[in-house]
């Protein structure tokens, strides 16, 4: 029993009150909580709830939804008493940069192209070893890279 960790904690109400542009969050989604970044806010209006824009740290994937779908970013941390504790993780950093849009626009014969500000050429950003084997993301020339096994 040494791979079994406890919930996370439970989420209090009003948590949401606080999120801001940029902020880490996970999404209840297709079974399973998934990590994403906020990058829009739409107050209420009419009594209606809260409604938030965010884009997943690892998928193309964005969604509109309220905070009854969302929770704060727990992580799991093997380090601390006990064997390890729940921790928020850090804004993300993937759409937001300090609560603003990390894209820039760019000149290329005549036409504009939009990029992340700190986009390379070529593989994403992240290191392979942080994904499972078949893995799939977009690198930073726009092209699908997938997670592979070498020796």
């Amino acid at each position: 029993v040494k791979h079994v960790r406890p919930r996370p904690p439970p989420v209090e109400d009003g948590w949401d009150a606080s999120l801001r542009l940029g902020d880490a969050v996970d999404l209840r989604f297709d079974g399973g909580w998934w990590e994403m970044e906020l990058v829009r806010l739409e107050e209420a209006a009419g009594g209606a709830p809260r409604r938030y824009t965010i884009k997943s740290v690892h998928f193309d994937v964005q969604h509109c939804v309220t905070a009854g779908q969302l929770r704060p970013p727990h992580a799991w941390s093997a380090e601390g008493a006990a064997g390890g504790a729940w921790v928020l993780r850090a804004p993300p950093q993937v759409h937001m940069l300090d609560g603003v849009p990390r894209v820039v626009e760019e000149e290329q014969g005549g036409r504009s192209k939009r990029r992340r500000k700190d986009e390379q050429r070529g593989q994403p950003a992240d290191k392979a070893a942080h994904f499972g084997v078949g893995t799939k993301r977009r690198g930073a020339d726009g092209r699908m890279w997938e997670v592979s096994m070498t020796e």
